[in-house]
């Protein structure tokens, strides 16, 4: 695997900026708390924001998925060119579902005696509430990113809990981000999904109409 080099900072995007002005434009505003960053060197840069410990292992191990992910989407696509394949807007939300799920199975792991998953879960119901009444207008990209980094953590709570329900109706908002869900919930390793990679195109494009 190409080298990946991690960097601590209190300011993601003045970072971004100082390597690729054009690039760091792209970035959406908002917090970020990690970003897996291919730099103006065709070089991986993990960059974790200044934060307490517990959040910054968690986006440490969350932005290495992507740093991974796209390595092997680099294998299969025969491509070095990372910065291309971080354009492909359908693999990057499926990846963002795996980071969330990956970094949060790990935590969940490490302190599973200390998690009540009943609480957790109303906080995630709570969370996409909030989030689906932030605004009038949300755009699907955002949304989609939004819910598959939800799933990622209810998965990995399920995984860890079996109680949990397999299909939690708070948070699967109507049947498109269901079948969004059961997709995930059956492919959540890269091979599966580059063997399923054109039906998760076609479920995120239902979303587009």
């Amino acid at each position: 695997m190409p080298l990946c080099e991690i960097i601590i900072t209190d300011n993601i995007y003045e970072f971004v900026n100082n390597d690729d002005a054009e690039y760091a434009n792209r970035l959406k505003t908002g917090a970020y708390y990690g970003l897996c960053y291919v730099n103006s060197n065709n070089k991986f840069n993990l960059i974790i924001k200044t934060n307490d410990l517990n959040n910054m292992l968690l986006s440490i191990y969350h932005e290495y998925v992507h740093y991974v992910d796209y390595y092997k989407l680099g294998i299969h696509e025969n491509s070095s060119d990372y910065r291309q394949l971080q354009d492909d807007a359908f693999f990057k939300l499926w990846s963002e579902f795996h980071a969330s799920y990956l970094s949060n199975l790990h935590l969940i792991q490490l302190g599973k005696e200390n998690i009540i998953p009943e609480d957790v879960c109303i906080q995630l119901t709570n969370d996409v509430t909030n989030y689906l009444n932030s605004s009038s207008v949300l755009d699907v990209e955002t949304s989609i990113d939004f819910m598959v980094r939800t799933y990622g953590v209810y998965i990995a709570l399920h995984d860890e809990f079996n109680d949990l329900e397999k299909f939690p109706s708070e948070i699967l908002i109507n049947q498109d981000f269901a079948r969004i869900y059961a997709f995930l919930y059956k492919y959540r390793t890269f091979d599966s999904l580059i063997e399923k990679r054109d039906k998760w195109t076609q479920l995120l494009k239902q979303l587009e109409k």
